[in-house]
């Protein structure tokens, strides 16, 4: 019933297709108007349900944190006189059960807590201090109103919000801030809001968050569930200075599955009418159908009969029907081909009408049709008015029939019979006559599937005839397919067959490879026709020839590859005759020369000559191929274009049989792309790629020549080490491409001054040498001030006008070394000289200079191992408070402890840090050994103590330092107020923004920030006052000399008067005097440090000192 709906016809599908979309599309539209209005009820229950919550929770936290407001006016009212805050605070927690604890903070540390047991760690809090609570803390001074955190963690690890109320008290018409009042909401406490619980207790997943405005986002602050879904519904509510939201996860849609099953029911319903209307269409269709049918059925039955006679009316052979006894029963066939009427045959026997040797294979057939159901290859003879006539036989049985009776096809093959009995006997002739010719004959029966071979096609492939068995010499396998070569093999094969499938009458032929007995491949010319009747009807027999031809092939192989090597070859080939006139050439001379062989046959060779070659070199070449035969070399010839090239050339002699020269062959080889490759690699190993100046192997070579020169002359070579200041400066900020342009046009510059004799060279990135011959003293430093006059120059490089100096260092050969190696060391170590005089400099080098050098190599090689060798260590020398000799502190300063090159100088070692990059690892080590020896004191209760710690030009640029030294504060549990980092003036004017931005973010960290050996450098006092600097350090340079009458005097007033104006400290250093000690304390100086107070000491004696000192008089 399936497959009659599949065979109904497209347009009942479509008519019940349309009859299912309009149902299934008006059930669709009621279903989904139903469920969008649940929806939307649904979703103004959730809106409700949210803004009701978050309402609440707004309610409870308002309440909650009223508390500050009362605590804060009592405090206002007894001016911070708050003596009974225990008891108030107890009450009020009492009235308030959301509240986890209250707080007091006069000048934003934590003094007073309630309840105070559990909570004591908290005291000594300072909230301005504290990175986790400073940032509300100041906004809610700066605002003067009550403000609430985020989520803050107290010292056991409970989570709460903050709500600070500002506290300011008026006396004497005077407003003043008194500290902080801090109410605290725990979390845990929080969530068993009613309203938060009320959520909970209905399995609503919820989140509460507040809005940060640094970070643009809200922020979490409690959630009853790790993740919370996206259909979530969201209630916002204000609390002072701050915006909050409740979001509630909202209850799975109910509706869904409604949803589903309303439309489910709305498909089935759909489906049901489609198949009623379906089903109406098939019954109709079936009746069409059938009567359809009906008639097809009777109009082939009709064609079939047609069919069959006429089938039956044009087959040419006589066809009978007999039973097994071998009766005539019927005749198809035309009876005009009968010798007699059919009536005369039948019911009588083929015994009767046929010869006894013909009637038994009549029989015969008809017996094994019986057995077999089909019977065809009998064979018999009948005489007729005709004569003698042969019939082949075809039986098969009638299916079904009983008794049998056997359909008889009878043909007529008497034209066959005597054109392959022709055939034979011409091959027999054809066989003698292939045999005097000791050539091979073969014959293939197409029906037997045999092959025969004469004598004569075994000999060829070095087989005995005698030793092969008869069916050996007929399995065609075995004596030809087996023995061809197996990449001719197959090819042979499918001709051969293609041929035989053809009836092609015409000519077989084909070369193939047979493998001979001695296992020789030889070649085989085989050729063949079908044997043919008079009338040129194929029989089934296949005549043919092999002939041995490998000769020819061989001979023609090597011609061929002649030939191909000839016209394929990359060198050209050219033929003259012994007259020197072109008479052939190939590709490969087109291609060299550009002349093709139309233009130069018949020429002479002569055309191609370059001009740059004598005569006499060309009578030594035709002497030499007249006396060898040949010559080859190299020569410059001209191509049609008159454009020369190198090539190397081969002639030789070509020699006919009388051994006279009949032909010259000369083969040119192209070598132009040789020598352009030669000249490529040599510049590529003597010159550098960017500038094109030579490179140090070649200053190298061009060095030892001038050093020959000089010695044999009694001269001197000058040898200027270039190295231009700053350029990494123009790569970082310009890009490599400008530095490149940059030191290409240097190289041009330099190149327009130099003689002949005289070798530039680049020999790094930014450095380049300078080789001059026959050039003293005098003259080497008047050409290194030319340089530097002529880089003072601006440059264009890549729409950019740069300026660029350079650093020159000089030294001479017999003078300074002997070898271009030690001379480069030499100049190189004047080369820094100059840099240290300033950039923009030449200087020469000297002995002094080299032993500096090796000094400041020495001291770096020593400095890497320095602190894994644990040889630095910390000295700490004592800062005093001028007003009243009280300790305030200690300044660490760095020692280094040799075991070979002794106590070395911090003025000496600490630069070549810097210069090798070795200072950051060395200062990281300094800040973290500093806060830790005071982290040390203060847990021996010396808190009070701060540490001063000296920043270099590296550390203080560092992305991190904020980061680090906020890490080691935490590590040590140090306040922020006790360190105090110094960086001298120089390193703050280097970049004054990033200066200020580096210093704002210490100081919000309150970290304190000295200027050290203020007056010694060139600060800008507008940016001084940016600075969040709080003390100026008078450098000792000031103090030294020190009176009250000379100009370090004035300089230290105006230094004083200029920190007080700006709110800050000053610390003089190198006081060594009771002079200066008291001229310092009548000027307002605030701190000093100084022998005259105490040497810095090592950390065992600095802790003896803390409480040993003795207080100096005031």
């Amino acid at each position: 019933m399936v497959d009659q709906f599949f065979k109904l016809p497209a347009r009942y599908w479509a008519y019940a297709g349309l009859v299912f979309s309009l149902s299934l599309a008006l059930a669709t539209v009621v279903v989904l108007s139903l469920h969008d209005y649940q929806q939307q009820v649904q979703q103004r229950e959730a809106d409700s349900l949210a803004e009701l919550h978050a309402q609440g929770l707004q309610d409870h936290l308002i309440r909650a944190f009223s508390v500050a407001d009362a605590l804060a006016g009592v405090v206002r009212f007894t001016r911070g006189e708050f003596n009974d805050f225990e008891r108030f605070s107890a009450e009020l927690l009492r009235n308030y059960p959301g509240v986890l604890m209250v707080g007091l903070a006069p000048g934003g540390v934590v003094d007073m807590i309630a309840p105070l047991e559990g909570n004591a760690a908290n005291l000594g809090r300072d909230l301005f201090a504290d990175p986790q609570t400073a940032r509300d803390a100041w906004l809610a001074v700066d605002r003067e109103s009550l403000t609430i955190s985020s989520l803050v963690t107290l010292a056991d690890n409970r989570e709460v919000i903050v709500g600070r109320v500002p506290v300011f008290v008026e006396d004497d018409q005077q407003r003043q801030f008194w500290g902080l009042v801090s109410v605290l909401v725990g979390i845990q406490e929080l969530s068993q809001s009613a309203d938060l619980q009320h959520l909970q207790d209905r399995g609503y997943g919820y989140r509460v968050l507040r809005f940060d405005s640094l970070s643009d986002r809200y922020e979490t602050v409690l959630s009853n569930r790790e993740v919370l879904a996206d259909n979530y519904i969201t209630g916002n509510f204000e609390l002072p200075n701050s915006r909050w939201q409740l979001r509630i996860e909202q209850e799975p849609d109910g509706g869904l599955p409604y949803l589903a099953m309303r439309m489910t029911l709305a498909l089935l319903v759909s489906l049901l009418l489609a198949y009623l209307m379906l089903s109406m269409l098939r019954v109709r269709w079936q009746r069409e159908h059938l009567e359809h049918e009906v008639a097809l059925r009777t109009a082939a039955i009709e064609q079939g009969r047609q069919r069959t006679e006429g089938i039956i009316r044009a087959i040419p052979d006589l066809l009978f029907e007999l039973d097994l006894a071998g009766t005539y029963l019927a005749y198809y066939s035309h009876p005009e081909r009968l010798e007699a009427p059919f009536g005369q045959l039948r019911g009588r026997t083929v015994s009767d009408v046929m010869p006894a040797e013909s009637a038994s294979r009549v029989m015969a057939a008809l017996r094994e049709a019986n057995d077999q159901g089909w019977s065809t290859g009998q064979y018999f003879q009948l005489p007729t008015t005709c004569g003698e006539r042969w019939y082949e036989l075809s039986v098969a049985r009638k299916p079904g029939s009983e008794p049998a009776v056997f359909v008889v096809l009878s043909r007529d093959i008497t034209q066959r019979i005597e054109a392959e009995q022709t055939a034979r006997d011409n091959l027999a002739r054809y066989e003698a006559q292939v045999s005097a010719t000791n050539t091979g004959a073969w014959e293939y029966d197409t029906h037997s599937n045999t092959l025969y071979c004469n004598d004569e096609y075994f000999v060829l492939l070095g087989m005995d005839p005698q030793t092969l068995s008869a069916a050996q010499r007929s399995d065609i396998w075995y004596v030809w397919v087996r023995l061809i070569h197996p990449l001719d093999q197959a090819r042979a094969v499918r001709r051969f067959v293609r041929y035989m499938r053809d009836q092609s009458l015409a000519l077989y032929e084909d070369q193939v490879r047979v493998r001979h007995a001695d296992g020789h491949w030889v070649w085989l010319l085989v050729r063949g026709r079908y044997i043919t009747s008079a009338e040129g009807e194929r029989s089934g027999r296949f005549v043919g020839t092999v002939m041995d031809f490998s000769e020819q092939v061989a001979a023609t192989e090597r011609l061929r590859l002649t030939t191909r090597a000839f016209e394929q070859s990359t060198d050209g080939f050219l033929i003259t005759d012994a007259e020197q006139r072109i008479v052939m050439v190939n590709k490969g001379f087109t291609r060299i020369t550009g002349y093709p062989e139309a233009e130069v046959l018949g020429k002479n060779p002569n055309i191609l000559s370059s001009g740059r070659h004598n005569r006499a070199f060309y009578q030594r070449m035709w002497r030499d191929i007249d006396a060898e035969g040949q010559w080859q070399g190299e020569v410059w010839n001209r191509r049609k274009d008159g454009s020369l090239y190198p090539e190397w050339l081969t002639i030789s002699s070509l020699l006919d049989e009388q051994g006279q020269v009949s032909h010259y062959l000369a083969v040119i080889n192209d070598i132009t792309q040789r020598k352009q490759d030669e000249q490529r690699i040599y510049r590529l190993a003597y010159y550098d790629s960017l500038t094109e100046l030579p490179n140090r192997p070649l200053l190298e070579q061009r060095a030892a020549q001038a050093f020959s020169l000089a010695a044999r002359h009694q001269s001197q070579v000058a040898l200027l080490y270039i190295d231009l200041d700053n350029f990494k400066n123009v790569n970082d900020s310009l890009g490599h491409e400008v530095g490149d342009t940059l030191l290409v046009a240097i190289a041009r510059r330099l190149q327009g001054i130099l003689r002949d004799e005289d070798t530039l060279a680049r020999s790094g990135g930014d450095e380049f040498m300078l080789l001059l011959p026959e050039v003293d003293a005098n003259g080497a430093s008047q050409i290194a001030e030319h340089i530097l006059q002529l880089l003072a120059d601006p440059i264009a490089a890549q729409g950019h006008e740069l300026v660029v100096t350079a650093s020159i260092g000089i030294a001479l050969y017999p003078d300074d070394a002997l070898d271009l190696g030690s001379l480069h060391t030499k100049a190189d170590i004047a080369m820094y000289r100059a840099k240290a005089l300033g950039r923009n400099a030449f200087s020469f080098f000297t002995p002094a200079l080299q032993t500096h050098y090796v000094r400041t190599l020495e001291i770096e090689n020593a400095l890497r191992r320095a602190l894994e060798l644990d040889q630095l260590s910390l000295n700490y020398q004592p800062q005093h408070e001028l007003a009243t000799g009280r300790l305030l502190g200690f300044e660490a300063l760095l020692r280094w402890q040799h075991p070979e090159l002794g106590q070395v100088s911090p003025a000496e070692f600490i630069p070549v840090a810097e210069n090798s990059g070795l200072i950051l690892p060395i200062g990281d080590w300094v800040i973290e050994q500093a806060m830790a020896q005071l982290g040390r004191w203060h847990a021996a209760g010396h808190t009070w103590l701060s540490m001063a710690i000296n920043l270099s030009a590296a550390q203080f640029n560092a992305p991190d330092l904020a980061v680090q030294v906020a890490s080691l504060l935490r590590q040590y549990q140090l306040p922020a107020g006790s360190i105090e980092l110094e960086l001298t003036e120089t390193i703050a004017m280097q970049d004054p923004d990033l200066a200020v931005s580096i210093m704002q973010q210490l100081h919000q960290q309150g970290i304190r920030l000295a200027l050290d050996d203020f007056g010694t450098g060139y600060s800008s006092l507008s940016y001084l006052k940016r600075y969040k600097l709080q003390t100026l350090k008078i450098d000792q340079s000031f103090i030294r000399y020190l009176s009250a009458t000379n100009d370090d005097a004035a300089i230290v007033n105006v230094t004083i008067n200029l920190a007080k104006s700006l709110g800050m400290q000053t610390l003089a250093e190198g006081v060594e005097t009771r002079e200066q000690l008291d001229f310092l304390r009548r000027q307002g100086c605030d701190i000093a440090q100084g022998y005259l107070l105490s040497r810095p000491l090592p950390a065992e004696l600095a802790t003896t000192y803390i409480t040993s000192y003795e207080v100096f008089s005031t």
